[in-house]
């Protein structure tokens, strides 16, 4: 779900295109310990960025 959120893409939606900007600056890993505010190896940081390597 959390990897689906961030390849979510609307251009209507300042949210959804700020958090693209950010992806395509530092990479999904380093977007969502931004966003989420998670510490660099958490768990979930692993589980998401490894869900999306696989899509």
């Amino acid at each position: 779900m959390i990897a689906s959120a961030l390849q979510y893409k609307n251009d209507n939606d300042p949210e959804a295109e700020k958090l693209q900007e950010t992806i395509e600056r530092k990479g999904y890993e380093a977007a969502l310990i931004e966003v989420s505010q998670l510490a660099a190896g958490d768990p979930l940081i692993t589980a998401v960025t490894g869900a999306l390597s696989q899509s």
